[in-house]
């Protein structure tokens, strides 16, 4: 049974549960879980429950309710129901006649009945229960069970210390916490975790897997604010969206109607005074009571709906709670209010958000003032506060005012690309105003368009904009900028990429721009690379410094630092650079740069030969391409990708080849080196299941392409070692060696561990297809000692295939079977079955030929005597034997080494030397 989806985000409190489970196993030990309602108490107690069960717990339980709570043992007939009658029948006469008086089972006697036997009775039972299982006793809101069965518990638990018992307990928690029977024990083996909010991602798979509902996370986390990560109450919100549609940003979201009714229901009993006065309050996003008439709030305090805390503020009892107020009154009305505000608030993002609210139509002094509102929430780093007023922005430029609309929508775009909001919209309204702009509004519309569309993975149409903006643009930055975004799109053509490299670099100064000069130098380097012009180090060093110095935007920097230690394979430095990257990615709410390090990641750990590693990496893959709701799926690509490597690696070919083709089909959308990934991972299926003709259709077209594309260094790609490996298992040598050679060139000119390690083990394969097992053998060991430094446990096994493949040939069958079981220890510890396989198999071909254990010491004396010329006599005195005994050793030698008469003897002895030095 899997995990309720109530429980996502829950990590803490359930490492809380398990930590209880395990104390309760031995001794007494209390977990007490609080929060306000709604918030997934239950939740948890019932996985707490869940979890005792699987460990073979006696659980006793009890959900009570509000209206039970004067109904007397109604709990205690709940706590008992699994308790078995044997145990009944072990209490003493008044225990069992007061228990089962208790429970309704036995009708009411005035001379037996003792108002404590029924706690001591309870207290028996559990003591009974406990002696064969640890027991957990559960109650689900605690604070309903009635009072009887409470102090029979107080007083079973104070008395229960020693025993190996666990209590669990939800408590609704409001403004303070109600006292529930559990608190009899003391604090040390008492634990209470008050449940906090949801978090955004929380929230979003409770949606995702109650409602069937991907969300844009913009959306998800005005969902998590309104509903102050409530999962009941965003589980509503969810369903009315359902219903309703995803709203525009600045937009309300819709409030559930139960809590409309509930709203309306109290309002209609306050004072027209109060309900102005709460309206005032749900409209401030922090109101106090030196913005509203605190005096006329009164009432509303009473009947629940806020609260006043000391230092004047006001709290609304729920946030949704602020919004069924405003949907309470007339859009006129609340127009009204918002008008009054803006004119009172200092604040410019509030005054600009109230004018905002107050217009009813196009209003160029409040859209201004919305422009420099999303300019101040931008430079705090609020990116949704600055989509939404940027949008507003729009909605209020008059339609005849095209440059102003055609700003304001580049700066829409902007913070939606930057914040991780959904540019959908955006791209549309940018093809709108490119019709009506003038050509410089034009260049940068067609730049803002080229990135949201490199977004959505359409790289050449991207592409296409940006060389027809070059020609509109007469402004050096903005060609600049023009070529920034064309060598940033030129990511798989190094030449072309370096074409703009240099047009960009030429246009600039460090002290003009640091961002971009900076990120050129690092492109530039990284372009080099990949043409075959070798690793710059010092243009990289100096590119990251540049930017630490410049102080330039985190998400304006180059990842040309980030993955320079993976082209290099130091992938230990690799993994502590994309995990740092990973960390900020999520704290500045970067989706496509958490997508891209959680891709890399997997990739690295599983190199490293952390398989487990990489299938939680591939995990994160998956929720953030869910949370980043893009239109095209450059997310998309990436996780079926990995899904396939991590199948495939697995022994589970079907499903990687499905995964592998699944991405195939999105890249081929996009374009040709957009498939290299895929065809890659498509490559390695074919080779696992044995399928060489295969592997030389996808990886010949992926390295067709590189070609094409100018990428002579595989920096980026690691396929070529199985093309290789396959051709020559095709007989196709002269192919093979062509390929080897340039890729032998690769190392020369950039070595490091890979490059030497896989080229080293192809030249070996390439010499034993043409029967020189000598050099290959020589080629083979030389790949074994670059394996040394390298960090791809997997590749070394491939590697000792090889090799005990080698030795096997040249009849080394000793040394071929220590290396082949390596390979087989190796591969069984990486989790690659089928490569396992392969070395068992080769392992099977290797004959089991009689060794020198075959024969005990003294056969082995008596055969090496006689061999050498000896009498039985002669032996039987040199070894201290009879001549009979040395007669019956000679008979087991013989037969053991498959002669019959002395003269063979010397050379089996002989050739059972040659086969223990082997």
């Amino acid at each position: 049974m899997g995990v309720p989806l109530e429980l996502t985000g829950r990590e803490r409190e359930l490492a809380a549960v398990d930590s209880f489970l395990e104390k309760s196993a031995t001794r007494l030990a209390v977990l007490s879980l609080t929060g306000p309602p709604g918030i997934g108490k239950t939740v948890v107690w019932r996985e707490a429950l869940r979890r005792a069960g699987l460990r073979d717990y006696l659980v006793l339980s009890a959900r009570p309710s509000e209206a039970e709570r004067h109904l007397s043992f109604a709990g205690l007939r709940d706590l008992v129901r699994p308790i078995g009658p044997e145990a009944f029948a072990s209490l003493v006469a008044v225990q069992r006649h007061a228990i089962d008086v208790a429970l309704l089972r036995a009708g009411a006697d005035p001379h037996v009945f003792q108002q404590g036997a029924i706690p001591a009775a309870l207290l028996s039972l559990v003591e009974w229960a406990a002696v064969d299982r640890p027991v957990i006793i559960g109650v689900d809101d605690a604070q309903w069970l009635d009072h009887e069965t409470a102090e029979g518990l107080s007083y079973a638990l104070r008395r229960l210390e020693r025993l190996p018992v666990g209590v669990v307990v939800s408590v609704r928690r409001d403004e303070h916490r109600l006292p529930t029977f559990e608190s009899a024990i003391a604090g040390d083996e008492r634990q209470e975790v008050v449940l906090g909010p949801l978090s955004v991602a929380g929230l979003h798979e409770v949606l995702k897997r109650q409602l069937g509902q991907v969300l844009p996370r913009p959306v998800l986390v005005r969902i998590a604010k309104s509903c102050d990560g409530n999962p009941f109450y965003a589980l509503e919100i969810g369903r009315e969206l359902t219903r309703l549609g995803v709203p525009r940003p600045g937009e309300p979201l819709p409030v559930p109607p139960q809590l409309q009714t509930l709203v309306r229901s109290r309002m209609g009993r306050l004072p027209r005074r109060t309900r102005e006065a709460l309206l005032v309050a749900a409209c401030l996003s922090q109101p106090t009571t030196l913005s509203v008439d605190a005096e006329a709030l009164g009432p509303a305090e009473d009947a629940g709906i806020i609260r006043v805390e000391a230092d004047g503020r006001v709290r609304f009892s729920h946030p949704l709670l602020a919004a069924a107020v405003q949907d309470s009154f007339s859009p006129w009305r609340r127009r009204s209010v918002h008008r009054q505000l803006a004119e009172l608030d200092t604040d410019p993002e509030e005054r600009a958000r109230h004018a905002a609210l107050a217009a009813s139509g196009p209003d160029e002094s409040v859209a201004s003032a919305l422009d420099a509102a999303t300019s101040h929430a931008a430079a705090r780093g609020a990116t949704s506060t600055a989509i939404e007023l940027s949008h507003r922005a729009i909605e209020l430029t008059a339609p005849e005012s095209h440059d102003a609309r055609a700003r304001r929508i580049i700066s829409f775009t902007q913070h939606s690309v930057f914040g991780g909001g959904d540019v959908t919209e955006a791209k549309a309204a940018l093809e709108h105003a490119l019709a009506a702009a003038d050509s410089e509004l034009r260049a940068e519309l067609r730049l803002w368009l080229a990135a949201v569309t490199r977004g959505e993975g359409q790289n050449q149409d991207g592409y296409r904009q940006l060389l027809t903006a070059l020609q509109e643009a007469a402004d050096p930055r903005l060609i600049a900028r023009l070529h920034s975004q064309a060598m940033w799109m030129s990511e798989w053509d190094p030449v072309r990429g370096l074409e703009h490299c240099d047009a960009m670099l030429g246009l600039l100064d460090a002290s003009l721009d640091a961002a971009l000069y900076s990120a050129g130098i690092l492109m530039q380097a990284y372009f080099r690379l990949l043409n075959g012009q070798g690793a710059d180090d010092d243009a990289v060093e100096r590119g990251r410094a540049m930017e630490e110095a410049a102080h330039v935007d985190p998400r304006e920097r180059s990842p040309v630092p980030i993955i320079w230690p993976l082209l290099k394979d130091d992938f230990t430095l690799a993994v502590a650079e994309h995990t740092k990257h990973l960390r900020w990615a999520r704290d500045v709410g970067d989706h496509a740069l958490q997508m891209s390090m959680a891709f890399y990641l997997c990739y690295l750990e599983l190199w490293r030969g952390e398989a487990g590693r990489a299938e939680e990496w591939a995990s994160h893959l998956e929720r953030f391409v869910e949370q980043c709701d893009v239109s095209f799926s450059w997310g998309d690509n990436l996780l079926p990708t990995v899904r396939a490597l991590l199948d495939a690696r697995a022994g589970r070919l079907e499903p990687a080849k499905a995964a592998a083709e699944e991405a195939l089909a999105i890249c081929a959308r996009v374009g040709r080196a957009e498939e290299i990934p895929a065809r890659e991972v498509l490559g390695f299926v074919a080779l696992s299941s044995g399928d060489l003709a295969g592997v030389v259709h996808h990886l010949a077209v992926a390295d067709e392409v590189l070609q094409e594309l100018g990428q002579r260094e595989p920096a980026q790609t690691r396929f070529h070692p199985d093309l290789i490996e396959s051709l020559i298992g095709l007989g196709e040598l002269s192919r093979a060696e062509e390929l080897l050679g340039r890729f032998e060139e690769r190392g020369r000119t950039f070595p490091r561990p890979w490059i030497l390690a896989t080229g080293a083990r192809c030249r070996a394969l390439l010499y034993a297809a043409e029967g020189d097992l000598d050099t290959s053998l020589s080629s083979v060991l030389e790949a074994l000692r670059f394996h040394e430094t390298l960090e791809m446990p997997f590749e070394r096994g491939r590697t000792l295939l090889v090799c005990g493949q080698l030795l096997r040939r040249r009849k080394e069958r000793r040394r071929a079977r220590a290396v082949l079981e390596e390979a087989h220890s190796l591969f069984e510890q990486l989790g690659a079955p089928l490569w396992a396989e392969r070395a068992a198999e080769e392992l099977r071909r290797i004959p089991v030929r009689r060794t020198p254990e075959d024969l005990s010491a003294t056969e082995d004396q008596v055969a090496r005597l006689a061999a050498a010329g000896l009498t039985n006599r002669q032996i039987a005195d040199r070894a201290f034997l009879s001549p009979k005994t040395v007669e019956g050793n000679l008979a087991r030698v013989y037969m053991k080494l498959g002669i019959r008469s002395r003269a063979e003897l010397g050379s089996a002895i002989a050739q059972r030397e040659s086969l223990a030095s082997r």
